[in-house]
């Protein structure tokens, strides 16, 4: 049954917040025995305005403390450049109340990694969780990093060898073909079983569960101490690329295309997402605006939703001209993607915010900020 009750902040009137009774601890998703804090209540009415407000659309990467009870302490910014808005934000999150982590079953104190998503003209935040209100995975990328935070470090690939593949350059397909293989691991990372999970690749599933058998991992740890685990790693074949490929490793730089880097990862087995959505570019990050002239800016936000066939839709932007918008349009007409895919395989809508920046007169470089549609 759900519970209310009337609760004053100062400097704000009076705040009705619904507080629902947590599920159950065996329905939360556990990760070698631990459970993370999560929100279970988020009607919360805020209406504090920052001193300085955002000028466009922004996700603040910030460290929530959460105690052994639940309680919550205000957000540290990760970038301490973004510190003096996080921290105006810090009476909505005393108003939540969490459902605590969970250890071996114990409660225990965690630190959350969160994104904080703040907006021109809204005073109040919308905050991305690793674990939602249910108690389930949210979001991945945050989900992985606080098990890191609080000590559970998942195993890991070091590089993966190279791989041959007869895939077509003119191949439009709106989905990539990729073999999932599930790696058990010892404590010293070496393999002792190879498992295909899903392929839909067949001509090439035996190639890569054998490549899987050389490459190089790091285990899992707990508390610092290795341990024998399960690895997921999800090896995608992208016709723009050149094949066979050359060999992968994780500390490639970021100046490396990124299809090149997503050739290979590792997936966190939370059965909600296999992948996010991917923008198909071959050689290089960069875009060419085809033929046009980039706008003057120094920057721009765009709110973007990725439909189940890759298409591009953009749905806002920040700052607003006229010439910046119709930039905005021709370029999503421009862009293409490989849709995100549920852990099943299947495409689904995505949605996120976008960074676009001038990097010479007729090119641009796009820093994404995907998260799941319910949230835009």
């Amino acid at each position: 049954m759900a519970l209310f009750r009337l609760c004053a902040q100062p400097g704000l009137s009076l705040a009705l917040l619904a507080l629902c009774t947590p599920p159950a601890a065996a329905s939360r998703v556990d990760y070698r025995g631990c459970i993370l804090a999560y929100p279970i209540n988020q009607e919360v009415y805020f209406a504090r305005k920052p001193a300085q407000p955002p000028t466009i659309e922004r996700i603040l990467p910030a460290i929530l403390p959460v105690d052994s009870s639940g309680c919550v302490f205000p957000p540290i910014a990760r970038d301490s450049a973004d510190s003096a808005l996080v921290a105006t934000f810090n009476d909505y999150f005393r108003q939540l109340d969490f459902a605590p982590g969970l250890v071996s079953g114990i409660q225990k104190a965690q630190n959350l990694s969160i994104g904080i998503r703040v907006q021109p003209r809204v005073p109040f935040p919308i905050v991305l969780y690793p674990v939602d209100s249910t108690g389930q995975v949210a979001h991945p990328d945050l989900y992985l990093e606080t098990l890191r935070q609080n000590g559970f470090d998942p195993p890991s690939l070091i590089s993966f060898p190279w791989f041959h593949a007869d895939l077509k350059p003119w191949d439009t397909s709106a989905v990539y073909r990729y073999v999932l293989l599930r790696v058990s691991l010892d404590s010293l990372g070496h393999p002792e079983e190879i498992e295909t999970v899903r392929s839909t690749y067949p001509a090439f599933t035996q190639q890569i569960a054998s490549a899987a058998n050389y490459a190089r991992y790091d285990p899992a740890r707990v508390d610092g101490t290795p341990v024998r685990s399960d690895c997921l790693v999800l090896i995608s074949f992208f016709p723009e690329l050149s094949y066979p490929s050359q060999t992968w490793s994780a500390d490639a730089p970021d100046t490396i295309p990124l299809l090149r880097r997503l050739l290979v990862r590792t997936v966190v087995d939370t059965n909600v997402l296999l992948s996010l959505p991917i923008p198909r570019l071959a050689s290089t990050d960069e875009l060419s605006v085809g033929g046009r002239i980039v706008p003057a800016m120094d920057s721009m936000s765009v709110r973007f939703e990725i439909d189940t066939l890759g298409r591009a839709t953009f749905r806002q932007i920040q700052p607003y001209t006229g010439k910046l918008l119709e930039f905005a349009q021709a370029l999503a007409r421009q862009l293409r993607f490989y849709p995100a895919q549920k852990f099943d395989g299947s495409p689904i809508k995505y949605s996120g915010l976008a960074r676009i920046r001038p990097s010479g007169v007729k090119t641009i470089r796009i820093d994404y900020l995907f998260m799941p549609f319910s949230e835009m």
